[in-house]
This record gives C-alpha cells, structure tokens and sequence, in this order.
C-alpha cells in the first residue's frame, strides 16, 4: 500500500515537472541581459585587460613627468650657480683691487670648472632623453586610452543594438546561442557584426549565430593544434592547425551568405513563438489531462472490481442459502415420512 503511495507520488511529479521546466527554459530566451551578457563574453577578458594597461600606462607618464621636473630643478640650479659667477666675474673687473672679490670669485671659478662644457652637454643630453621618455609614454597611454574607448563602445553599441530588438529576435537569439553558452564555447560577435541581422528574421538569426559558433569551435581545434606543436616541435600539428584555421573562415563564410537566402523566409513573428509557447502549454495540458483520464479510469477500474467482488459474495451467499434450505425441506421430508411409516406398522 506505502509503495502504491510512493509511485502514486512519483507519478504526478513526473507529469508536472517537465512542463514547468519547459516553461522556465522559454521564458529565459526572453531575457535581454542574458542575450547582452552573452553577446559580450568575449569581450570581458579584454576589457580588463585594456584597463589594466591604461593605468600602467598613465602610472608610468607619471613617474617620467616627474623625473623630468626634477632635471629641470637640477638645471636651473646650475643655471643660477653659472650667473653667480658670472655676476662675480663682473664685479672684479670693475673693482679689481677688492681682495673679498678676488677670494669670492675664485671660488665661484672652481664651481664653474666643475660644471664645464662636457657636464653640462650631459645634463642636456639626459634632459632631452627625459623628454623624449614622457613622449613615448604619452603616447603609449594614448593608445591604451584608445583601446579601451573602442572596446567601452563596443559594449555601448551591444547594448543598445539588443535594446532595439524585438521580442521574437531576443527569443530567437538566446534560444540559437543556447547551445554555445551550455558548452563554454566564446563566440566572437562585434556590433558590426550584429548589423548584419538588423531586422532578420528566425532562419537568418539561425544563420548568423551558426556562422560565429563554427568559427569558435575551429578555432579553438587550430589553437589546440599550435600548442600541441609547441610542446613537441612537430610542425605536422602546425599544419593541421592552420587546416582548422581555414575551416573555420569558411564555416563562417558559408553561414553568412545564407543570411540574405533567407530574407524573404518566414520570420520570428509573434505568431511562430507564440505557436512554441502553445506547444509548451498544450504539452503541459495533454500531461494534465493523461493524469486525470488515469485517475478516472482507476476509479472506474475499482468501481467495477467492487461490483464484481459484490455480485461474486451475492451468488456465494444465495447459493449458502439455499443449499441450507434444501437440507431443511428434505430434513423435514424425512420426519413426516418416517412418522407416516410409523402410523401404518
């Protein structure tokens, strides 16, 4: 009676659950962070790193900025001990009798010795190669700032390219894309690219996320060939992988030209995901409606066995009965015949 129960259980949660999921798994198509965040993947990894080699960057203009103000503050302190001297100098040609100048300007003569011609070409020298460091570097953080400004517009652009879509475009492309993200698989989608479906309907949608699947997946078989032939110097792999490479150029290819073959199909209407959804509802009906034709005929079932367990004690109880009522006719038979015997002897 318990394992009755059990499967009894077992049973109905068997018929509920599957609709419920099927429900779940349509209604998470719809999700447009979900299609953004999917579209974008590929891009996460560079973003960061674009960020990182930005600030390094800025870091480094910095440090050089710095460096060269300090031999800026060391020139021009040479450049006052210079004019000293030469204000001394000065002096003592007009009053050559003043032995405080001569001792004075014999001393600004030595601090001038120490920073001859040769010393000071070399303070230039460095001033200019700091100068021309801070260039370098400011122009290395142009180019960081550069790159991370085109891959922030990439995510700009994604994002609101997938706010104008369509419900059934949504649909449609989280549902195509499905099978990438199950797997792992990083599928290299630009807001370029994303022009090219730019009013597609389903067929076209399918095309275009296949295009982009097959170029992640031989790609990734062409990386998985150059490190094989890294690791053993085998340049056999390198072959393949460039077989791989070339493959996946013309996967994608060949599903790209199928996006304009399938511009006059039938699109992603309402319509053709509201038929999907009915599916989903209907299938969950016809799973209700097999559990209460089952209940029904169970109890029909156990209706016509009580009947017949009834009719079945009914037969048994009258034949009892009138088996007990023969024996008590032919009981009193024998009585009335004996004393009749008894009455002529």
């Amino acid at each position: 009676m318990c394992n009755k129960k059990i499967l009894a259980v077992l049973t109905i949660l068997g018929f509920s659950f599957p609709a419920f999921a099927d429900e779940t798994e349509t209604q998470k198509f719809y999700d447009r962070d979900l299609l953004t965040e999917t579209l974008l993947a590929d891009d996460q990894e560079a973003l960061v790193a674009a960020q990182e080699e930005n600030l390094v960057a800025i870091e480094a203009d910095q440090a050089a900025a710095d460096a060269l103000q300090a031999d800026l503050d060391a020139q021009a302190a040479l450049d006052a001990d210079i004019a000293a001297a030469e204000a001394t100098a000065a002096a003592e040609s007009a009053d050559p009798t003043d032995p405080a100048l001569d001792q004075t300007a014999a001393e600004l003569q030595a601090i001038a010795d120490e920073t001859d011609a040769e010393a000071l070409q070399l303070a230039a020298d460095e001033t200019d190669a700091e100068a021309l460091q801070v260039t370098a570097d400011e122009a290395d953080a142009t180019e960081t700032a550069e790159a991370l400004t085109a891959i922030e517009a990439e995510f700009s652009e994604t994002e609101t390219f997938v706010e104008g879509l369509t419900d059934e475009q949504v649909f449609a492309l989280n549902r195509s894309l499905n099978n990438a993200v199950n797997s792992g698989l990083l599928v290299d989608i630009d807001a370029e690219d994303l022009a090219l479906i730019e009013d597609a309907n389903k067929l076209q949608i399918n095309a275009f996320t296949q295009a982009f699947e097959q170029e992640a997946r031989f790609l990734l078989k062409a990386d998985k060939f150059t490190a094989k032939a890294e690791e053993s110097g085998d340049d056999k792999f390198l072959e393949i992988g460039d077989r791989m490479t070339n493959k996946a150029e013309d996967q994608k290819t060949k599903f790209i030209s199928k996006i304009e073959r399938f511009a006059d199909s039938p699109s992603a209407t309402a319509d053709s995901i509201a038929k999907g959804e009915a599916k989903v509802s209907a299938k969950a009906a016809a799973k209700d409606t097999s559990k209460g034709v089952a209940k029904a005929t169970a109890k029909q079932a156990a209706k016509e066995t009580a009947k017949a367990a009834a009719k079945e004690t009914a037969k048994t109880t009258a034949k009892q009965a009138a088996k007990t009522a023969a024996k008590g006719v032919a009981k009193a038979e024998a009585k009335r015949s004996a004393r009749a015997a008894a009455k002529k002897g």
